[in-house]
């Protein structure tokens, strides 16, 4: 299922009206939380897309997984409101990035993810994130993951659309690669 169109249209929908009310910034958190609890929680995803269970019951737990005892914004409920009053549950993950992806293109922000084999201080990361925005002119939004995977190094993705590797795994690939070439131009 392509869930690509849909989810466009909400999302840009909902970043118009919630810029005319001015409580983009609440939505953006809102949704931030959503998008996580629905990727993360598959159980949760299958409740909202099942035909069963009342318009009602889901909406109640999309408020109680997105603001826990208190209450989300009154238009975080009227989104919801909508998405579920045209059956949209299915789209809901992606009506939810898709939202954030807005919100970070309205406000001029890129979204920085640092890749490193090992944890790395917090003084390293301000310095990344300093010369980024220094060289970008733009908000940074950072997030350090750790994955040993690639060896050492670093892996540098902006807006999940622009990735530097300079990698240990990545090189020793390369490195392969042109030991494998080199060997099938000798024979």
């Amino acid at each position: 299922m392509h869930l690509g169109s849909p989810s466009i249209r909400y999302a840009k929908a909902l970043m118009e009206y919630a810029l005319e009310r001015n409580t983009e910034n609440i939505l953006y958190e809102e949704f931030s939380i959503l998008a996580y609890i629905l990727k993360t929680n598959r159980d949760l995803r299958e409740v909202l897309e099942n035909p069963l269970i009342s318009k009602d019951k889901k909406l109640k737990l999309i408020c109680v997984a997105v603001a826990g005892n208190d209450s989300p914004s009154e238009d975080f409920i009227r989104s919801m409101n909508l998405v579920l009053n045209q059956k949209r549950e299915p789209y809901l993950l992606s009506i939810s990035l898709m939202y954030l992806d807005l919100y970070r293109k309205y406000k001029n922000i890129v979204l920085v993810k640092v890749i490193t084999a090992i944890s790395i201080g917090t003084e390293i990361v301000e310095k990344i994130r300093t010369q980024l925005i220094k060289e970008l002119e733009t908000q940074i939004m950072m997030e350090q993951i750790v994955d040993p995977s690639i060896q050492g190094g670093f892996i540098l993705d902006l807006n999940n659309n622009y990735r530097f590797d300079a990698s240990v795994s990545t090189q020793l690939k390369k490195i392969r690669k042109q030991l494998i070439e080199s060997d099938a131009k000798i024979v």
